[in-house]
C-alpha cells in the first residue's frame, strides 16, 4: 500500500501533466516526498497524514549550484483533505503562482 504523499505525488502528477518532466528528489524529511522540476528549477514537498487525511505542499526553489533552497511557500493551513486530485493540483497551481510572485524575475 502507498503512502498517502505518494498517492497525493501520483496525483498531482497526472493532473498537472508533468509526466516525464520531474522526478523524485533528496533530501525529503520522514513522512514527505519531494518532486523536482529541474526545467522550472523548482521543489514540491508532499506531507500527508493517514491519521487526519490532509495533505499539505510545500515547495522551494533550487539555485544555480544545485542546493534545494528553504520552503518559500506552502499551501495554506490544513492542507488539502483526502486524495481529491483536482484539488491537489489548484493547490499545487496555487503554490507555483506564490513562488512566482516572490521570484518574479525568474532568476534562481
Amino acid at each position: 500500500m502507498a503512502f498517502v504523499w505518494e498517492r497525493a505525488a501520483e496525483l498531482i502528477i497526472e493532473g498537472c501533466g508533468w509526466g516525464d518532466d520531474v522526478r523524485p528528489g533528496p533530501g525529503a524529511i520522514s513522512g514527505q516526498m519531494r518532486l523536482i522540476r529541474d526545467g522550472e528549477r523548482r521543489w514540491l514537498g508532499i506531507t500527508g497524514s493517514p491519521y487526519h487525511g490532509a495533505v499539505v505542499l510545500y515547495g522551494g526553489v533550487i539555485a544555480a549550484d544545485g542546493s534545494y533552497g528553504a520552503p518559500l511557500a506552502n499551501s495554506g493551513d490544513g492542507g488539502v483533505y483526502g486524495l481529491d486530485g483536482p484539488a491537489l493540483v489548484t493547490a499545487t497551481r496555487a503554490l507555483w503562482q506564490r513562488l512566482d510572485d516572490l521570484d518574479p524575475s525568474g532568476d534562481r
